[in-house]
């Protein structure tokens, strides 16, 4: 294909304009004028509803255990009913999550922004004064967290004057404390009940992400609904850049779903975004990991028919240099990213020789901007291997110097 720069902004502008899908157009926001997506849902309710359409359908797979969209929102619903009616979480307030990436992590998030609820994924790689610091810094109502996380806090959490639900390994020796809960205990006792579903508007404040503190104490960003949904439809006109460019792309290897493994954490906005609401919203299979592992994401990849890697780029070259890499079938994956980092020397050429020219993926955004900011997929990132991405649509950039001169 003798695609050219001149090729895909032509086509770029052709998939944003008047009438089309991916109209883009201008829209008050905070009192400021933005680009966005005409069509894009409107809230992250409207997206988290969408996912119940799938029934049957494997949704996630993590440790043995194999969960169907069904079940997801059936236990998404009783934890929704339990925060509302039992803890009195009402709309604004603060649930904070600080777990590992688990499907306990992605149902206390939909239960909580089912009820308008502002979630508030915490890192969980932190120690005790950034998991304290991110607690003292949000205010929430609750805490859902894993036996670990709790553990950091011994001799301060009751200091905090929250309840915890607590999920995962360790969580019923966990409970013996004052205001500790179970998890799935709580999900046993709301399944069947009630609960009132938020009536959010695109402007409410749904999200807060903090960024990695590295020049200080971390940020915790606020996002509305609008900008979590730009963000996932922007996702989307990537791929239909793509498709317009080069055709769709059939899946291979014995693969019969678009099936992602999720190598990233789910409290940073690239796990949150890709690896599980863009999921739910078009009907993939999720494939989890308790952590990192080399031999273990291959034996996956393996065995779930894994179609998508997208993760920091050490991840993406400790997985294909592996020396076992060889003895495992993986003629599923179809498209192979590297984000978070720039592309190491040599990254472009493995991904080509051990997994058969994918669709290779690059891009850069911030937690400020809820990840989006430039990417570029397939035969866009072909074109220039070590750039970017091209701007998005509903993006703007500027250049400065260190004088402020634009």
């Amino acid at each position: 294909m003798n695609l050219t720069v001149a090729d895909i902004h032509a086509k770029a502008a052709e998939i944003i304009a008047e009438g089309a899908f991916f109209e883009v157009e201008q829209r008050e926001i905070g009192g400021r004028e933005f680009a966005v997506y005409k069509h894009a849902p409107a809230t992250l309710i409207d997206v988290l509803q969408s996912g119940r359409n799938h029934g049957d359908l494997e949704f996630m797979v993590y440790e043995g255990e194999r969960i169907s969209y069904q079940e997801f929102y059936v236990r998404a619903d009783a934890l929704a009913s339990v925060l509302q009616n039992r803890f009195k979480i009402a709309k604004g307030d603060r649930v904070a999550i600080a777990m590992r990436n688990n499907p306990q992590w992605a149902i206390a998030y939909t239960a909580a922004t089912l009820i308008g609820a502002i979630v508030v994924p915490i890192n969980s790689w932190g120690k005790t004064d950034e998991l304290s610091y991110a607690i003292k810094d949000c205010r929430p109502g609750v805490l859902v967290c894993d036996a670990a996380r709790l553990k950091l806090l011994d001799g301060i959490f009751a200091d905090f004057g929250i309840d915890a639900i607590v999920a995962g390994e360790g969580a019923e020796a966990a409970a013996g404390q004052d205001r500790v809960h179970t998890f799935d205990a709580l999900v046993a006792e709301g399944k069947g009940g009630s609960y009132e579903l938020d009536n959010a508007d695109p402007n409410d404040s749904c999200v807060i992400l903090y960024t990695s503190g590295s020049t200080g104490f971390p940020k915790g960003v606020v996002h509305r609904h609008v900008a979590a949904c730009q963000s996932l439809m922007n996702m989307m006109w990537l791929g239909m850049l793509l498709m317009e460019l080069e055709g769709a792309r059939e899946l291979r290897g014995g693969a019969e779903r678009e099936t992602p493994i999720l190598t990233v954490p789910l409290f940073h906005c690239t796990g949150l975004l890709s690896g599980f609401l863009l999921p739910l919203q078009t009907a993939q299979k999720v494939v989890m990991m308790y952590k990192w592992d080399t031999l273990k994401a291959l034996e996956l990849i393996q065995n779930e028919r894994v179609t998508t890697l997208s993760s920091v780029p050490a991840i993406v070259m400790d997985l294909l240099s592996h020396p076992e890499f060889d003895n495992f079938d993986t003629a599923s994956l179809l498209r192979v990213t590297g984000a978070g980092a720039a592309t190491p020397a040599g990254m472009p050429e493995l991904i080509a020789e051990k997994v058969g020219s994918p669709s290779r993926s690059a891009g850069y955004g911030m937690t400020e901007t809820m990840a989006v900011a430039s990417t570029m997929s397939g035969s866009i990132y072909d074109l220039k291997p070590d750039a970017a991405g091209i701007v998005s649509p509903i993006m703007e950039f500027q250049f400065r110097d260190a004088d402020g001169k634009v």
